[in-house]
């Protein structure tokens, strides 16, 4: 059950998948991509930091490594506007409340289905 004080926030997480890192390296590209999940929190602040745990998460889940940093790679993030996005994008986006993680498998197979 949702707090009535909570408000659903959109945050955007930057990310690369390991084939864009293995080409990215090879042919001298930039290519990153981005995750949304919708974020039923107390404030902006508190889904800006519950998004950064899912994003670490996600990362460790891709990489199949506990090792590796979302956090420590610093890729960009923030919370956007609903407005500023692809409806479809946004309809399909995980929505979680603080505290409580998206289906990471889903995520990870998502991200992996549309990289190169």
């Amino acid at each position: 059950m949702s707090n009535p004080n909570e408000v659903e926030y959109l945050y955007c997480f930057g990310h690369e998948t390991p084939n864009q890192i293995r080409n990215n390296k090879l042919f001298g590209w930039d290519d990153q991509d981005c995750q949304l999940v919708r974020i039923r929190a107390g404030s902006e602040d508190e889904a800006m930091a519950w998004g950064c745990e899912i994003a670490e998460q996600f990362m460790k889940r891709l990489f199949k490594d506990d090792e590796i940093s979302w956090k420590k790679i610093k890729y960009g993030h923030g919370i956007e506007s609903p407005s500023e996005c692809l409806p479809a994008a946004v309809s399909r986006s995980p929505l979680v409340s603080f505290g409580e993680m998206p289906d990471l498998d889903w995520m990870v197979k998502d991200a992996l289905r549309q990289s190169f």
